[in-house]
């Protein structure tokens, strides 16, 4: 049996994959009985995996007595909590059974990496390690993932890549530990890096220099603490890097963004809270870390990170970008074809009537506190159209909204990576079109609205639109 312990969305998509490949129930562990209890009620992650449900194997449970029966353990927290909670688990587990650490980065103060951690908590026990490019959301939705599994044992390695293998989830087994577990830490800097180069609308080719430069300083430091080229070059090294530091879904490409964007650093980091990685550390830590990720272990003379941006004293020659100008707009974004939304608002919170009240220039849609909704805010352009929504009450489109502003920090926020865009109110929808409606329309089955409701800001494809407009009589 597979067990999953941690139930934020890596966890649950894992629980998934392991339940799919096993055939098996797999129970999967959270820390409150009461959010566990909800979640085994509503066969749903309602709050970091909306709209995906748990596979019928998949048992939540609060219980660590859970784990007694289990072969396998995939323990998906976060580095800074490895050690409590895999200590707290260890008079649970049965003899033999393997741990495997789910995450990445380098715990504060030890800067041990999770399978030292799990070496030190689990004396005694054979341990993996889960790592490369994979994102929560296209594992559960079960879109094509490959990852590596490594551990010291390579029949261990290979057991457990077999049980957790399915048609689209890979794992590529492999006894370099130490590779797989710098590739999944390292990484997370020079996707910050490539998030303020975005944000700053550098461009593509900048983004494509840092990653190809930082990728020849991960590898001469993988070279001196003895991690196999081939490690770095694959799934949990290279393709780890190119993953974070391209996809607006990564935490640290998504403040590095922020950052690029106008928000403080200190705030951003502040608000990032104890995320994986060194860059979470503090004072005399931070210094290790920084020595660490420079090569100063082993003499490998890599420099990730190396130097510090100084603000300049005056404006900027010209062709040059001053960091404190607004930023343009980035050429990805500038380049893609205009796309639709939808919007949605309870009407007591905040109404179509209000919305029109804000004039042309619009309003912050405030509040999304969904990482999708805030993800596809962040894919807008000045002038893209939207539908307006009433949720709970009415349930219908009412209206037609327009960007005014591209994504920036959300004012009602305390964390700078919350975003929202500016919206202003473009005409009434000459008859309103109803969730009930739109449900009955063929056309409009595999609309988000009618597919995936709890998503506040949605896409809505050109043909969904003109059915849409078309139900509601509007000919602009």
């Amino acid at each position: 049996m597979i067990a999953v312990l941690g139930a934020g969305a890596w966890g649950a998509a894992l629980a998934n994959v392991a339940a799919e490949a096993s055939g098996a129930d797999v129970p999967l562990i959270g820390r409150d009985a009461a959010v566990m209890a909800e979640m085994e009620r509503a066969r749903e992650n309602e709050r970091r995996l909306p709209g995906i449900k748990l596979h019928d194997g998949v048992r939540a449970t609060a219980d660590l007595a859970a784990l007694r029966l289990a072969d396998i353990v995939l323990f998906v927290t976060p580095t800074q909590t490895l050690r409590e909670v895999s200590g707290r688990a260890a008079p649970h587990l049965k003899p033999g059974a393997v741990a495997v650490a789910a995450c990445k980065g380098v715990e504060r103060g030890s800067l041990k990496l999770p399978h030292q951690v799990l070496d030190e908590t689990l004396t005694g026990r054979p341990n993996a390690l889960l790592s490369g490019p994979s994102f929560a959301d296209d594992v559960a939705r079960g879109l094509p993932t490959a990852v590596t599994l490594a551990c010291a044992d390579e029949a261990v390695a290979g057991q457990v890549a077999e049980a957790l293998a399915t048609r689209s989830f890979r794992p590529y087994r492999s006894t370099d530990v130490a590779g797989t577990a710098l590739g999944g830490a390292a990484k997370n800097v020079l996707a910050i890096a490539a998030g303020v180069v975005e944000g700053r609308g550098l461009g593509a080719s900048a983004v494509a220099a840092l990653i190809a430069r930082g990728f020849a300083e991960l590898a001469r430091l993988g070279g001196a603490i003895g991690a196999r080229p081939e490690t770095l070059s694959g799934l949990s090294g290279l393709g780890d890097l190119v993953l974070t530091a391209t996809s607006p879904k990564s935490r640290n490409f998504s403040l590095g963004l922020s950052i690029g964007r106008g928000a403080c650093a200190r705030k951003a980091r502040r608000g990032r809270g104890d995320r994986r990685g060194a860059g979470g550390a503090r004072g005399p830590d931070r210094r290790r870390a920084a020595d660490l990720f420079r090569g100063r272990r082993g003499g490998g003379g890599a420099a990730l990170g190396r130097g510090r941006h100084r603000a300049p004293a005056r404006a900027a020659p010209a062709g040059r970008i001053d960091f404190f100008d607004p930023p343009p707009v980035s050429r990805t974004l500038a380049e893609r074809p205009m796309a639709y939304w939808l919007f949605k608002s309870e009407p007591d919170s905040w109404s179509w009537e209000q919305q029109k009240a804000a004039g042309k220039d619009g309003t912050e849609w405030t509040g999304v506190r969904n990482y999708q909704a805030r993800n596809n805010m962040r894919a807008m352009k000045i002038g893209e159209r939207g539908f307006f929504y009433h949720s709970n009450e009415g349930k219908e489109i009412v209206g037609i909204v327009e960007v005014a502003k591209l994504a920036h920090v959300d004012s009602t926020a305390d964390n700078p990576t919350w975003e929202c865009v500016d919206l202003r109110a473009v005409a009434d929808m000459p008859k309103s079109v109803t969730l009930a409606e739109a449900k009955a329309n063929e056309k409009l089955a595999k609309m988000a609205l009618t597919s995936n409701s709890r998503l506040s800001v949605q896409p809505v494809t050109d043909d969904e639109w003109a059915e849409v407009c078309r139900m509601g009589g509007f000919k602009g």
